[in-house]
């Protein structure tokens, strides 16, 4: 009988590079920590303590792995966005980032101006001696 993969299958992280992938990357994940979990907590035999730990271990893996795929999904959601979308955001942040640090500067060189232009010429020769 002829074999379906020719290769053993392999997992690269490279080639995961849209918001969509990593999100079926993190939910596989947790499908199949849930698989493994249950699974060992069904062939436990006669200890229903430890059976019923690795269920619970298996519902906190599992709300951890849904907050954080939540926390992903919503706070990093610019970055999560296609190529396109998350340039034109770059540029927007960028761009606001550089036009308050451009008002900063000016607002400081302008509060250096007065306080030049307000203090007395002999203020001025006793800084430089």
């Amino acid at each position: 009988m002829m074999s379906i993969f020719t290769t053993p299958p392999h997992f690269d992280p490279e080639r995961i590079g849209k918001p969509t992938q990593l999100t079926a990357a993190q939910i596989t994940g947790i499908v199949l920590i849930n698989i493994v979990l249950l699974s060992v907590a069904v062939s436990i035999g006669d200890a229903p303590m430890v059976r019923m730990l690795v269920i619970l271990g298996d519902l906190l893996i599992t709300i951890i792995g849904l907050v954080g795929l939540f926390i992903l999904q919503s706070r990093y959601r610019p970055e999560m966005q296609d190529d396109e979308h998350y340039s034109r955001y770059l540029e927007r942040k960028m761009t606001m980032e550089y036009e308050a640090r451009r008002r900063e500067l000016e607002a400081e060189e302008r509060r250096e101006l007065i306080l030049t232009e307000n203090d007395p010429p002999d203020a001025l020769s006793r800084q430089e001696v």
